[in-house]
């Protein structure tokens, strides 16, 4: 499951799994069960490898320690949009034991423990059916990057369908 985590106070757009119409001019919501135009502009994402709760130095210094108990890690979508509502967001995964990004097994996807592998698969699966598309890889097995046409969400259309998404 796809988790949206606030970054720098602002909560994400409330999009969730649907379709684009055959044009392109419009997105399905299935949690609100209508039709909103798609505008100018476009959201763009970049997945990254993070320490959960690392949220500062010291918490990633301490997450490394090797008498820590159990650290974990996760794939974030890191989202850009120019709406000023969620100028910037995450998309998390699920959680996995930690991996340190800059070893050599975290650079060989055919290396990963299983619970790693279908985390990044989910989350990536997820993203599509939220209408993002993949456009790229960075320098990292796992640094997919994704854009999106931006949907005209209305204040009260997305106070709608954040609640029923959080139902």
């Amino acid at each position: 499951m796809v988790t949206l985590h606030p970054h720098r106070s602002h909560a994400g757009p409330p999009q969730g799994p649907g379709r684009y119409s055959a044009d392109g001019q419009q997105w399905f919501d299935e949690a609100s069960g209508q039709w909103l135009p798609v505008v100018e502009g476009q959201d763009t994402l970049c997945i990254q490898l993070e320490d959960v709760h690392a949220t500062s130095l010291r918490a990633a210094v301490i997450a490394r320690l090797p008498h820590h108990a159990a650290p974990t890690s996760r794939f974030v979508g890191h989202a850009t949009s120019v709406d000023p509502r969620w100028e910037t967001y995450e998309v998390a995964s699920a959680t996995f034991l930690r991996v340190d990004p800059r070893s050599e097994a975290a650079e060989r996807r055919n290396t990963w423990p299983a619970d790693m592998a279908e985390a990044l698969t989910q989350l990536c699966e997820q993203l599509e059916a939220a209408g993002w598309s993949r456009v790229g890889c960075g320098g990292h097995p796992w640094a997919w990057r994704y854009t999106r046409p931006r949907v005209g969400w209305s204040s009260a259309a997305a106070a709608t369908t954040v609640g029923a998404n959080h139902a």
